[in-house]
């Protein structure tokens, strides 16, 4: 019931741009595009519609809380929203419309997406409030002993992983979507792994760290540490963030290879030059 009434004012808005252009077929080049909205309590009066750290629209929300935007030509690609200071995720796809509902007293928690391109916007934002509630509950985790721990986050994994790929199958979504998707999936698992010895040492006093199995870290083998695509998604930002804090243990552990100095290295310049 909350669910429709969230959606029941943003409605409206979404025929009247489909009853305007359903008798149109979208042509090959056409990248015509429609993003629009609600925002209850909004905390300032535009919606900032954003492209990596660029702005790309000011969006002025009426009297009645809503924006409207169609643009000519949007590239297929993630995109940023905010009503600052929050902000969110937002997947278009060739000659999609997506209208959202934001409550910016309840940001994240309220987001809901709707029309052309909505379904894989929702599992985006199912899967990061996922993550975020995982998050909530790890400080126990990070106490475990190294069996326990690795045993409790695979078992974690391995649920999201299946609502992942049950999503995947039936959405059938692009290539391009699914780098996100599937970043967002394993960037947050990557990140408990290597907060794990330096949050363990901080909460118990033990230091772990030599007694990691040889493979804790083969993960890292398959991670692009100089994606440009992923430059700018919090989640593989936040892991670099991880990565680049547990490797500072470089100084005091010796059974770092060169591979793992390399790493440090590029997780630092990539740090730096994300806004």
């Amino acid at each position: 019931m909350l669910i429709i009434k969230q959606l029941s004012a943003i409605i409206a808005i979404i025929l009247a741009f489909l009853l305007s252009s359903c008798k149109n077929e979208f042509k090959s080049d056409d990248y015509t595009a429609y993003f629009g909205g609600e925002v209850t309590n909004p905390t300032s009066p535009y919606v900032l519609f954003c492209k990596n750290s660029d702005v790309i629209d000011t969006i002025e929300i009426d009297e009645n809380n809503r924006f409207f935007v169609k643009f000519d030509s949007l590239s297929p690609g993630l995109y940023t929203f905010k009503n600052e200071p929050e902000y969110q995720y937002v997947y278009f796809d060739k000659n999609d419309s997506i209208m959202v509902h934001i409550n910016s007293k309840d940001f994240d928690e309220s987001i809901v997406f709707c029309g052309r391109g909505d379904e894989k916007n929702n599992f985006l934002m199912e899967l990061y409030l996922k993550n975020e509630h995982d998050k909530s509950n790890l400080f126990e985790v990070f106490d475990y002993d190294i069996p326990k721990f690795n045993k409790n986050i695979d078992s974690t994994y391995k649920l999201a992983k299946k609502f992942y790929t049950t999503k995947k199958e039936e959405l059938k979504w692009s290539d391009e979507f699914d780098m996100y998707a599937k970043s967002a999936l394993d960037f947050h698992y990557y990140s408990k792994k290597e907060l794990y010895p330096v949050i363990h040492k901080a909460r118990t006093g033990v230091d772990i760290l030599d007694n990691l199995p040889n493979n804790y870290y083969d993960f890292r083998k398959n991670i692009d540490f100089n994606s440009s695509d992923l430059a700018n998604f919090s989640p593989y930002v936040m892991y670099l963030s991880n990565m680049l804090n547990n490797t500072g243990s470089i100084n005091y552990h010796n059974h770092f290879s060169d591979i793992d100095l390399a790493l440090k290295q590029t997780s630092t310049s990539l740090i730096l030059r994300t806004p």
